[in-house]
């Protein structure tokens, strides 16, 4: 069925996400789909598996190309924020968000819809600014409450790290904090976060890690 729907007229491609959590036999059909059809197919997986035997997917057989997806920068937290608010941020809130979020889009979000919930922010000329000196609100307690629930002393004690020694690949965070409690941090349930930019060819495959996983380095294999 997948291979006829493909094989309609028009422009397609066949979209996976997390390909390297599916079972065998799911990857098998989308593999012998992609070889019927030629459609170019965009998956996304973890960059580096801290556990590779755990995936059934390799794309040895397409052309990649590696590209980082590194945390937002000003001018993208600043074109974010207007996109979320309705209408641009003054310096000091794209700032303040950026410090707050370290650049993680999710939280750019979320720190943006609570701050105007609470009425921290005051939309003056066309743009919008804090009308305080803090962001933070009840709204946003309950998100970080969230995403702590159920984390153990070991994990919480990791994130503390991370969270000192910043945005760094993979590598590097591997060497300060045990490879099992970067696993377990990256498997917890992911939650929505605002759609990841990706691209494809009509012969490529795309792998790539969510941008605001809790590894802080992503690439696009195309």
């Amino acid at each position: 069925m997948l291979a006829e729907q493909l094989a309609q007229r028009g422009a397609r491609a066949i979209v996976v996400d997390d390909i390297d959590e599916l079972d065998k036999e799911s990857v098998a059909v989308i593999d012998i789909v992609q070889r019927r059809t030629e459609r170019p197919l965009v998956v996304t997986m973890d960059d580096a598996p801290l556990y590779s035997m755990a995936s059934v997917f390799t794309p040895a057989r397409w052309p990649e190309t590696t590209m980082r997806l590194s945390p937002l920068d000003y001018d993208q937290v600043n074109k974010l924020l207007a996109q979320t608010l309705g209408s641009p941020p003054d310096v000091d809130l794209t700032t303040a968000v950026l410090m707050k979020s370290g650049g993680n889009p999710r939280l750019v979000v979320r720190i943006a819809q609570s701050a105007e919930l609470s009425e921290q922010l005051v939309l003056l000329d066309g743009q919008w600014s804090m009308s305080g000196h803090t962001l933070w609100n009840e709204y946003l307690q309950s998100t970080v409450q969230e995403l702590l629930h159920g984390l153990s002393a070991d994990e919480r004690t990791a994130l503390h790290t991370l969270s000192v020694v910043g945005a760094r690949p993979l590598g590097p965070l591997m060497q300060i904090v045990e490879a099992d409690i970067l696993d377990s941090l990256e498997m917890r349930p992911k939650r929505p976060c605002p759609a990841q930019q990706r691209s494809s060819s009509s012969t490529g495959a795309v792998r790539s890690i969510p941008h605001a996983s809790n590894k802080s380095s992503a690439k696009l294999r195309l």
